[in-house]
């Protein structure tokens, strides 16, 4: 079984505090905004408050401890210490502790069909930008070359991201499962890593990929691809082709996912213009397939059950109010 996105539509997220309002949700739900504002330098100065109402994470100590989500063996399944089955406030916790995503935002829906009212919390995107002007985003809508980027899935629009983290969840509120992470990071001139020292970090994290490519704009992809028990998956298996080439390294592209596909890592390597050795931009993309599959489904069906449930309780209120129409 296999679900394919390509996913702008989907979201209507959240737009940071900083940005002065909010939107409705596309079930009429309020959108409401959250920025994390935690450096290192505000965590020195001894600032524990939480801008924008976000989760209360900045009191706890640094570096992060997550209690969830651990792996008890198989493969490694984390990107910055971030993998799938950590809950909500451990992923908090972990941005909260990192002095290169100072701006989180919080987004409602990203593959479900329908929320029903229900005030879910899918996306959280971390990252270092710098809020678009009014004149900058109009002027971007008549560019070919836009300076302002918002996900691509209504998040506030920013300049000058460096680095940028993206976490898709499942769950109803308060039950929220980290089941997908991407990550891209923008290198500054002057700043830029040797390729060959960028596959060696990658290769010694996730061991040797099971496919290596290069595209004529001399991009480089790396794969990595499990079956459901955790091993690596031969090239030679009839699910290769699908469970390598669904998930995509860039949050902002189309995504796939199968349930007859395990763990699933896919790297981006972009060189530096005029010099194939150095990385000029690298992004990551990780996910469980068949886990998010199967909880996904089960988002669906409990949103469902959720929402009869609430039916339910006000055709009961209005019963026990004895309230009739006169006819």
């Amino acid at each position: 079984m296999k679900l394919a996105h390509s996913i702008p539509a989907l979201l209507v997220a959240l737009v940071v505090a900083a940005c002065g309002g909010g939107s409705d949700g596309p079930d009429g739900s309020p959108a409401a905004a959250a920025t994390a504002a935690a450096g290192a330098d505000q965590r020195a100065a001894g600032d524990t408050s939480t801008p924008g109402g976000a989760a209360d994470t900045t009191a706890r100590d640094c570096p992060a401890r997550p209690t969830s989500g651990a792996p008890a063996g198989g493969p490694v399944d984390d990107v910055v210490g971030i993998r799938p089955g950590m809950g909500w406030d451990d992923v908090m916790w972990l941005l909260a502790c990192r002095d290169d995503v100072p701006t989180v935002e919080i987004g409602d829906t990203w593959n479900v069909k329908q929320a029903y009212g229900i005030p879910v919390r899918q996306l959280i995107r971390a990252s270092d930008g710098q809020p678009c002007s009014g004149q900058e985003i109009v002027r971007d809508m008549s560019s070919t070359s836009r300076s302002c980027d918002d996900g691509g899935y209504k998040f506030q629009a920013l300049k000058n991201i460096a680095n940028q983290i993206v976490v898709v969840f499942t769950g109803l509120p308060e039950q929220e499962t980290a089941r997908a992470v991407w990550r891209r990071t923008s290198f500054p001139e002057g700043d830029q890593p040797a390729i060959d020292s960028l596959r060696t970090s990658l290769t010694n994290k996730y061991g040797a990929p099971h496919l290596d490519e290069r595209d004529r704009q001399g991009r480089i992809t790396l794969t990595w691809t499990h079956d459901l028990l955790g091993r690596p998956m031969s090239t030679a298996a009839s699910t290769f082709g699908t469970c390598s080439r669904g998930l995509n390294a860039v949050f902002g592209s189309s995504h796939a996912w199968s349930s007859a596909c395990g763990l699933t890592i896919r790297a981006l390597i972009s060189p530096v213009y005029g010099n194939d050795l150095l990385a000029r931009e690298f992004s990551v993309g990780l996910m469980h397939q068949k886990d998010f599959y199967d909880a996904g489904q089960q988002f669906e069906r409990d949103l469902l059950a959720a929402h009869e449930a609430s039916k339910r309780a006000q055709a009961e209120a209005a019963a026990a109010s004895g309230s009739a129409v006169d006819l």
